[in-house]
């Protein structure tokens, strides 16, 4: 599934994909193999409390059954590059 999103980003012109995963209070982020599958992947941080005022807009955190104090770890990942093949059809080119 990644892998088609990915394609579809290159196609689309995108070389970077911010990730935005979950992070809850105990500090676990369940998803934090995924932007691995992108490609190359900087980590830029753990950010605590970063959905705290997510109540302001109606939503109650599932994890913590109230005002939220999950974090986000934000990490920036490489799609690849896009070329041109002989065709003049878009493709992936490896990183």
């Amino acid at each position: 599934m990644y892998g088609r999103a990915r394609e579809e980003l290159l196609r689309k012109g995108a070389e970077y994909v911010l990730h935005e995963l979950w992070g809850w209070p105990d500090g676990t982020t369940p998803a934090r193999r995924l932007p691995e599958t992108f490609g190359e992947t900087v980590d830029l941080g753990l950010f605590r409390n970063f959905y705290r005022n997510f109540d302001h807009y109606g939503y109650l955190c599932p994890i913590c059954k109230g005002k939220c104090v999950c974090s986000a770890r934000l990490c920036l990942s490489r799609c690849g590059r896009v070329r041109e093949n002989e065709h003049g059809k878009k493709e992936l080119k490896k990183n």
